[in-house]
């Protein structure tokens, strides 16, 4: 080999060793935490999709549980009570205002519809398969999605309706959820993920039931096929039962299953996302790009400088080191857009890592309310259980009332007859008292025809009219107070019968209270449940925001690797920059 050979291989091997070293060292430390941080990312999407429907079903349930409580559906005198078109008023109340529900049935454990909103004539649901699931397994119950008459998925779900103190069956409360509003859901759920982190251009996401059948997809034509078509292996990512990521030829493939809550049946669905490699790992390629130029760039450099010695001519020689100067600044002008752009990156990781421990702090927050709501709620139906004893001891006074009540009138009808007799006896002692004043008068005068001899008996007869006459006013006056007596008895007796029907009214009035205090004790029993459900949802977002957090704090500390490598390269690239400067001097 020639001199002039010698001399550019070995300018070549001494400007390229140091920067593929540098560059090679670069990459073996930032490809990992690019790579992870990017699968993470993919992850975290995945397990909030899964979250919020998991959420969604739960909230399902609770709408569902408050249904099958209400007075209307399980209290057999507010039922009588109530016109039918008053109950399906309250039963349509509550399904528009929770906009997801397409409708609301209440039927009997033979199918037979009782109540239905909004009312479209549908009589018996006894053919049902949701219906006869949650007759068999006497729980809550989620139906694959189907499609309806206008092609669109929908979602049935149900559960039974039971008496609150025996548990006795009563019947079954169903509902029909659209899929479009899950998906709506999904997408509220996701949007601050998507905007604080990366965001896609051909990102592809499916909503899987148990059958391995799409429900839900970005592209609308794959709804209602299998799953197996798109990823071949995807029964091998559902059995791992567990958030799951690999590369699948030109795609990165998460799967992540959805979770449902104590007491429902397990539903099998999955999350599934699909990201394009070239997009998910171009950190990584564009490194080895910026790494393939910076070598490229200095061995021509190097083999123009070597070339410049061996031909030993000073002008060849200012120009090259011009040359090296100037692919020198442009690369490191591409150096320094790709720092920015890692800062840039850098920076936004770091946001959002902020942004997520501002939510972890707002979950943990509304757990510990959530906590605090399902106390006071139980404190509140210690309360109102105190109630129910306090209106049962007040029934059971005004029964007392009313019996005592009824013994007084029975008493006072008692006294008026007594009195009634009294009166009789009044009106014989005057009639006599009348007589022997006519016998005295009579006694007189046969006395003043006897002449000397009949004065005494004249005497005795004048005395005998005397007390005729005082036994008849006496008389009179006893006929006076026994009226008055009667009259008061009178008036006694319809105060008492006013008495009795007003203890009767309270009686009625406690007994409705007691009722009152029944549905309120039920409601609030229905709250203290609700609420604990609420904490423990709560509970589980806050572990969520913590491993997207992790992961997040994984991509910032990998992404300030990546800054440190770049800054590296950067300043060899200004050290050469400073030596072809210096040799053009030189010349």
């Amino acid at each position: 080999m020639s001199l002039r050979n010698q001399l550019i291989a070995f300018s070549i091997v001494m400007g390229t060793v140091p920067i593929i070293a540098t560059g090679t060292i670069s990459y073996l430390i930032t490809n990992p935490s690019l790579e992870n941080a990017a699968i993470s990312y993919q992850q975290a999407r995945a397990i909030a999709m899964s979250n919020r429907i998991s959420q969604t079903l739960s909230d399902i349930r609770g709408d569902i549980r408050a249904v099958s409580g209400l007075g209307i559906v399980v209290n057999p005198k507010i039922i009588a009570a109530t016109p039918q078109d008053e109950k399906e008023r309250v039963l349509e109340s509550f399904r528009t205002s929770k906009k997801i529900y397409a409708d609301l049935i209440v039927a009997d454990t033979k199918g037979n519809v009782l109540l239905q909103a909004p009312t479209n004539n549908t009589f018996s649901i006894a053919n049902d398969l949701l219906f006869q699931q949650v007759i068999k397994f006497k729980g809550f119950a989620v139906s694959m999605p189907q499609l309806d008459r206008d092609g669109q998925y929908l979602i049935e779900a149900g559960r039974p309706v039971e008496t609150l103190n025996t548990g006795e069956l009563l019947g079954v409360v169903q509902t029909k959820i659209s899929v479009n509003e899950i998906e709506r859901l999904l997408k509220e759920a996701t949007l601050l993920l998507a905007e604080s982190g990366r965001n896609y251009q051909q990102e592809s996401y499916y909503i899987i039931d148990g059958k391995g059948e799409i429900f839900i997809a970005t592209e609308k034509s794959l709804l209602g096929q299998n799953v197996s078509g798109i990823v071949e292996n995807y029964q091998e990512l559902q059995a791992a039962g567990k958030p799951v990521s690999q590369e699948l030829r030109d795609k990165l493939v998460t799967y992540v299953p959805i979770t449902t809550g104590e007491g429902m049946e397990k539903i099998e669905w999955g999350v599934l996302i699909l990201n394009h490699t070239d997009e998910v790992f171009a950190a990584q390629r564009n490194l080895v790009l910026a790494l393939v130029g910076l070598v490229i760039g200095t061995g021509v450099a190097m083999s123009a400088i070597a070339a410049w010695v061996a031909n030993g001519t000073t002008s060849s020689l200012n120009d090259i080191a011009t040359a090296i100067a100037e692919s020198s600044t442009e690369i490191a002008a591409t150096m320094e857009q790709q720092e920015r752009t890692v800062n840039h990156q850098a920076t936004a990781v770091n946001q959002t890592t902020t942004t997520m421990n501002q939510l972890g702090t707002s979950s943990r927050h509304s757990a510990s309310q959530a906590e605090a709501s399902a106390t006071g709620a139980k404190k509140v139906l210690s309360l109102g259980d105190r109630g129910m004893k306090a209106v049962e001891n007040t029934s059971s006074g005004m029964n007392t009332i009313r019996e005592k009540a009824g013994d007084t009138a029975g008493q006072i009808l008692h006294l008026s007859e007594i009195a009634s007799q009294i009166s009789s006896i009044s009106t014989i002692i005057s009639d006599i008292a009348n007589r022997t004043n006519i016998l005295a008068l009579n006694a007189g005068v046969e006395a003043v025809r006897a002449g000397e001899h009949g004065k005494g008996f004249g005497v005795v007869a004048s005395e005998i009219r005397k007390l005729a006459d005082q036994s008849k006013n006496s008389a009179e006056k006893i006929v006076a107070l026994v009226l008055d007596i009667q009259n008061a008895i009178n008036l006694t007796v319809m105060m008492t019968d006013e008495t009795i029907k007003t203890v009767e009214s309270g009686v009625q009035i406690v007994g409705e209270t007691s009722t009152a205090f029944t549905g309120v004790r039920d409601a609030i029993n229905e709250i203290v449940m609700s609420t604990q459900q609420i904490s423990l949802n709560a509970q589980q977002q806050v572990q969520a925001i913590e491993q997207v957090v992790d992961a997040m704090n994984t991509l910032n500390g990998a992404a300030r690797e990546t800054v440190g490598g770049i800054s590296n390269v950067k300043t060899r690239v200004q050290q050469l920059q400073i030596a072809a400067q210096n040799l053009k001097q030189m010349i």
